[in-house]
């Protein structure tokens, strides 16, 4: 167990610190003149990325199609500039170098700080100036663009180079198919009086911080460098027109984000690694065995239950919605809208797979997902040939004014995958992700000709002149059936390279009234897209969001910001005010494996989106309760796992920890952790309450962890209660009081139950169980889908109902196997859990909703109605009269 990061802050003692290390130095940095040869001199860094949210101004989306941007959608972060020439432009802009310097934690890793860099965390990286016939080259942190030109690797921030690493760099020539160079640094930005302002107060933190970085590791060091941080986010917090990054009155380019003619050369880079080794080769064609495909399985008076959700007025998409008069049910391809007394009110056809939808008023926004690909959290695997992963999101949003007529306000189509959404006073925001499907080169077949069966082609035949000669062999795998020759570099770079990132990147559509297509263009174009931390991202995520209570003649999204990313799938949490995204970064040498987490933060106002910041944590996540923001600090729980091999040997490590993150600035930097929770054991389940996290380790007890986190800089192991089994799901349900749904085996036996447990936290030093009550005793394999999707509980806090659905299984010797499905309903308070009974239904349960004194069990094809008092049915609601 270690304890990164202690010390008090003290922001005087720091102000007064970094006063008299920098005095009249930092004002000389701001305005310092470029070195005579036209190089920013050393002691004269460009301004980079702001520590602060970066402003980014956003004028009305221009008309998408007929433009000279071959469908790019700008969004206004400077004036838009003239595509590359191919294979000779420079860009015209540049990311920023960042004069900050990166101290970090013991065990922290920022993103210049890369398993593979050589000597990471012990040198300042800098991009060195442009030339027109040079690339430039890094003395510390170099890789080879496939290009054939040695480029730095990508980084959101950077430190100048020393004077010396300056001096020796060298430039190289520029190979004759190469394309613009995107490492290069910006002209200086047109900089107002308040903005030269906000320069000279973060030079003057910088220099600061330099000073503190080259300090031996010590309390006494901890101590003033946490003061500085905390001096430097109290101060742009509270004026954020010192923030360096931005301007009053002027316009400009924001350095966090790709220039059109960075992206371009961005992705002809990775079109040349993905397919450098067909360019003008032939190469023999056999015969292809089919794909896998995948599919989604089909899977007000008194109190009104609303989704179960993590953050308090952050909704989550789910498949039932409902306002204490109607139930909205969105699956199985269909829209009910029924009635409390259960009669339908209306019920409207959906094409593809329902994945959630909101309720805002009179507003009901639904997403689903069509296409070949992965269809959110419920995924089986099937044979048969699904071509390219290409899935499309669909966001429709109803009028439900008149509840037994909706009418469509707007669909728009994403190209895609939905990976998870949110939605804050009407304004919903989907999370998507897709691969970057660079176009392929063009080729042309040959095909091969057998003569009469032969296994050796015929030159000596004119197939031309005496067809009929010419036979087919019988199927020969080892035999090519053509020869493919493939356009050369050049053709390629002529061809797609001006459109690459319109055939690229993900578009957008609207449906227009008889149904069709309308491409908008990109969903996030150049200056949307934040620049990648390493040159080898090729996933795209994107967030967009969408107000559900705008005109039908108004855009077709609100706003989108996006990042590379380097791997598909992702964990999302959101608060009031921001949106994460968690993506894992898996890095494999000869001899080891092991996995990090990347977690973008973006900022969220409204409909408008900007990415802020972002860092990188050891290990995995196991879900969205693994994050929580609290006080300006994202606290992070993860289960790393990394392997080692040599000599025919494996050794395998799990460890558990928290990482807290300052999420002040333009890098979520480590201010404290608690590693070596739970040694080898898998971490099953987090939940945060105030100031305190609560997690779950598995292998054959429960070991329940109190981690005290009002100390941002040194979480402390506060206390641990060991139980058998384990819970994969934590809720709070009261002061002190801590529910888990989980599981425990039976000793000596496979069987396995389900399980309610209530326990008392108050004490974090002292924490006890209340109470447990196994909810389907009578079977021998039980579980809850609330293990897995916390959507599936129902839970009233005003009189403590729970209501868990459980589906139970076992074998008798006289009647064999048996199954059953079922809500268990209980009463959780201080004294422990009360069973009210169980209620079996005739189909499978998807949702469970309270209105008052009524429990409705939503099915896949009915609504059923119990009284709350004794359990007993009502009704069922009756088939609708008409599917529109």
């Amino acid at each position: 167990m270690s304890v990164a990061k202690r010390g008090a802050r003290s922001g005087v003692a720091a102000l007064a610190l970094g006063l008299s290390l920098a005095g009249p130095h930092t004002v000389g940095t701001a305005a310092a003149e470029p070195a005579e040869n036209g190089s920013p001199s050393v002691a004269s860094p460009q301004p980079g990325p702001a520590r602060d949210t970066p402003a980014r101004v956003r004028p009305s989306r221009p008309a998408p199609k007929g433009d000279s941007d071959a469908g790019i959608v700008h969004r206004g972060r400077g004036t838009a500039e003239p595509a590359a020439t191919t294979g000779s432009a420079e860009p015209t802009t540049a990311p920023s170098a960042d004069p900050r310097p990166v101290r970090r934690a013991a065990g922290h890793r920022t993103w210049q700080d890369q398993p593979g860099d050589s000597g990471a965390g012990t040198q300042p990286k800098t991009a060195l100036p442009a030339s027109p016939s040079a690339n430039p080259v890094q003395s510390n942190s170099s890789t080879t663009s496939p290009l054939g030109s040695a480029v730095p690797a990508f980084g959101l921030s950077a430190s100048p180079a020393p004077a010396a690493a300056v001096a020796v760099a060298t430039a190289t020539p520029r190979p004759a198919d190469s394309v613009p160079s995107i490492f290069t640094t910006p002209p200086p930005a047109v900089v107002k009086p308040i903005a030269s302002i906000g320069v000279a107060v973060t030079s003057f933190f910088d220099s600061a911080a330099n000073f503190l970085s080259g300090l031996p590791d010590g309390p006494i060091t901890d101590f003033f460098e946490g003061a500085l941080l905390l001096v430097r986010r109290t101060l742009f917090n509270a004026f954020p027109a010192l923030n360096a990054g931005q301007t009053t009155g002027t316009e400009t380019v924001n350095p966090a984000y790709f220039t059109k003619d960075e992206l371009q050369a961005y992705l002809l880079d990775l079109a040349k690694q993905q397919y450098g080794d067909l360019f003008g080769q032939t190469v023999p064609v056999y015969g292809n065995a089919p794909w896998p495909e995948y599919y989604k399985t089909d899977a007000t008076t008194g109190v009104v239950s609303d989704t179960n959700t993590q953050v308090s007025g952050v909704d989550e998409a789910d498949f039932v919605e409902n306002d204490g008069q109607y139930m909205y049910v969105a699956h199985n391809g269909r829209l009910s809208i029924v009635r409390t007394d259960l009669s339908v009110a209306s019920e409207s056809t959906l094409s593809g797979n329902v994945v959630g939808e909101y309720l805002s008023g009179d507003r009901l926004t639904v997403i689903t997902q069509s296409g070949s690909g992965w269809y959110g959290p419920y995924v089986k695997m099937a044979y048969g040939y699904w071509g390219p992963w290409k899935p499309q999101t669909t966001v429709t949003v109803y009028d439900v004014t008149d509840r037994t007529a909706p009418t469509v306000v707007k669909e728009t189509v994403f190209d895609g995958g939905y990976q998870s959404s949110r939605a804050i006073d009407g304004v919903v925001y989907v999370v998507l992700q897709r691969s970057v499907n660079l176009p392929a080169p063009n080729y042309t077949d040959t095909p091969v000709v057998y003569v009469d069966g032969g296994v050796t082609p015929d030159d000596t035949v004119d197939l031309t002149a005496d067809p009929v000669v010419a036979k087919p062999i019988r199927f020969d795998p080892t035999a090519p059936t053509a020869y493919r020759t493939y356009e050369t570099w050049d053709e390629y770079l002529a061809r797609v390279g001006p459109s690459i990132a319109d055939l690229s990147l993900p578009h957008a559509y609207t449906v227009d009234s008889d149904g069709n297509l309308v491409d908008l263009g990109l969903v996030a174009g150049a200056e949307d897209i934040v620049r990648p931390h390493s040159a080898d991202q090729q996933s795209l995520l994107t967030v967009v969001s969408l107000n559900s209570a705008g005109p039908a003649a108004g855009p077709a999204f609100a706003d989108s910001v996006a990042a590379m990313v380097s791997s598909t799938g992702g964990t999302v949490y959101m608060t009031q005010g921001a949106l994460y995204v968690a993506t894992p970064e898996y890095h494999y040498t000869g001899t080891s494996a092991s996995t990090d987490t990347r977690i973008d933060r973006f900022v969220v106002t409204g409909s408008d989106l900007s990415w802020q910041a972002g860092g990188l944590v050891s290990g995995t996540l196991i879900n969205q309760f693994a994050m929580d923001e609290q006080n300006g600090y994202l606290r992070v729980a993860t289960h790393t796992a990394s392997s080692h091999w040599s000599d025919g040997t494996t050794a395998t490590r799990d460890d558990n920890g928290i990482y807290i993150l300052d999420t002040a600035g333009t890098t979520l930097d480590e201010v404290g952790q608690l590693t070596g929770l739970a040694p080898g054991e898998q971490l099953y389940a987090v939940r945060y309450v105030g100031g305190t996290a609560y997690l779950v380790t598995f292998v054959r007890t429960d070991p329940l962890f109190a981690v005290d986190l009002s100390d941002p800089a040194a979480p402390a192991l506060q206390g641990e209660l060991v139980v058998p089994g384990f819970s994969n799901y934590l809720q709070s349900v009261g002061d002190g009081l801590l529910l888990g749904i989980g599981q425990e085996r039976e000793p000596g036996t496979w069987n396995s139950y389900v399980h309610a447990t209530l326990f008392n936290v108050s004490d974090g030093t002292n924490l006890s169980q209340i109470d447990r009550e196994f909810l389907d005793p009578g079977s021998q394999w039980s579980w809850s889908e609330a293990q897995f999707d916390h959507h599936a509980l129902l839970y009233t806090a005003e009189d403590g109902l729970l209501v868990v659905p459980v589906s139970g299984s076992g074998y008798d010797a006289q009647t064999g196997y048996h199954s059953d499905q079922f809500l268990k309903v209980l009463r959780v308070g201080p004294n422990g859990i009360e069973v009210v009974g169980e209620i079996h239904t005739d189909e499978p349960v998807l949702r469970t909703v309270r209105i008052g004194d009524v429990l409705y069990a939503v099915g896949d094809t009915s609504v059923t109605a119990y009284r709350l008092s004794d359990l007993s049915e009502i009704g069922s609601s009756a088939p609708a009269p008409s599917v529109v």
